[in-house]
């Protein structure tokens, strides 16, 4: 027994690691379209570029799953991160702090960082927002990396958690698998407009430290995919549907997309166009007050309609196994990661608005006038 379960451990390890390993690899290794960002060296320069997630992610992927088919590795299954999910884990919770613990030592020992916030910061919050905003380690981007990082373990998340209720059921339940197809659909997403994210506010404003670090490499791939567990942790094959609960979890979800992703869409179009060329976005008249600040299409109905976007994309998503009978526990699960997208939008929200009335200083009272609401339109 014990030699299983070090062993166990050991493969875990691995897995993690060598996913997270191979990622930065390919991400230093392979080509990328070129792109201008939002944020600014030391200098006051735009950063540079190079995106390449999409294609990094896919190769990460299909040699998880080679050498899963070819069984390179001894107990290396398919559905081997959902039959093993807390030793994973907790591998990669233990990876997140040793790498923010690094990550802290080197942005404290180098002081030629930008840093996201003028003064002086106590060592813990430090630690916990970073000393360093776009740390470069070996010409990869630390930020971009982890981003993908956090996709690609996802990514493996649901599909391992498919293939796990497969192999025990010999078929798959429909509302695993139109949750599976929103969160694949929600990363490759990201992945295939990675570079709308360049002007995102955690690009340009924010460090690198213990809460982008440990919420990439752990939080994100495995709290997001919290959905599942209904599914793979008790018998739902003989769960009644009803067609109002099959497509109301998609609807939600979409609805939640195209605010998001329109409103992403808008804001990227306005931040990247030469002057002169802001006048529509698709059939959206671009309007901003003195050039700087949107009041039009997506942006004229709330100052964050992109967070209400985020918000109903969590709850189609939480539709799915939060639906699920009999009612226990584990019912309740999906609805924490709606849960989680409120308590960290709307204080995201608050921040950002006083940042901006800094920045802007009158404009920005006479944007809030115009735009008065500041997610949810009409309402708050």
């Amino acid at each position: 027994m014990e030699f299983a379960d070090s062993w166990t451990w050991l493969l875990s390890t691995l897995c993690v690691v060598g996913v997270y390993g191979i990622l930065w690899l390919l991400t230093w290794l392979l080509p990328g379209r070129t792109c201008k960002g939002y944020a600014k060296d030391s200098d006051g320069k735009p950063l540079m570029y190079q995106i390449n997630g999409l294609q990094c992610v896919l190769v990460t992927i299909a040699l998880y799953f080679s050498i899963a088919y070819l069984e390179v590795i001894p107990g290396m299954s398919y559905d081997f991160l959902t039959v093993h999910f807390t030793e994973t884990a907790v591998v990669a919770f233990v990876f997140g702090i040793l790498l923010s613990i690094i990550l802290h030592i080197i942005g404290n020992k180098w002081h030629g960082h930008v840093s996201a916030h003028s003064g002086k910061r106590s060592t813990l919050e430090s630690f916990y927002l970073g000393a360093e905003m776009n740390p470069r380690p070996m010409g990869v981007d630390l930020k971009m990396w982890l981003y993908a990082a956090g996709m690609v373990l996802l990514i493996l998340n649901v599909l391992s958690a498919l293939l796990y209720y497969y192999t025990r059921h010999g078929t798959l339940h429909p509302l695993l698998v139109v949750y599976a197809a929103e969160m694949l659909w929600f990363c490759f997403d990201y992945l295939l407009f990675e570079y709308v994210h360049l002007t995102t506010y955690d690009l340009f404003a924010e460090n690198v430290g213990f809460k982008l670090a440990w919420g990439c490499v752990f939080f994100c791939p495995f709290f997001y995919p919290i959905g599942v567990m209904p599914f793979v942790s008790s018998s739902v094959t003989n769960m009644q549907l009803s067609w109002i609960q099959i497509v109301a979890s998609p609807l939600v979800f979409l609805l939640g997309w195209f605010l998001s992703r329109g409103a992403s869409m808008q804001k990227y179009a306005f931040k990247t166009a030469v002057i002169g060329g802001r006048q529509t976005f698709l059939t959206i008249r671009q309007e901003a007050i003195a050039d700087r600040l949107l009041v039009s299409g997506f942006w004229g109905y709330a100052r964050h309609i992109n967070y209400l976007g985020e918000i109903l994309m969590a709850l189609g998503l939480a539709l799915c196994g939060g639906l699920a009978q009999p009612l226990s526990y584990l019912t309740v699960l999906p609805w924490l990661y709606p849960l989680y997208y409120i308590l960290l939008l709307l204080p995201r929200e608050r921040d950002d608005n006083r940042r901006c009335a800094l920045k802007y200083a009158n404009l920005w009272a006479v944007y809030k006038r115009k735009v008065p609401y500041r997610i949810l339109p009409y309402v708050y």
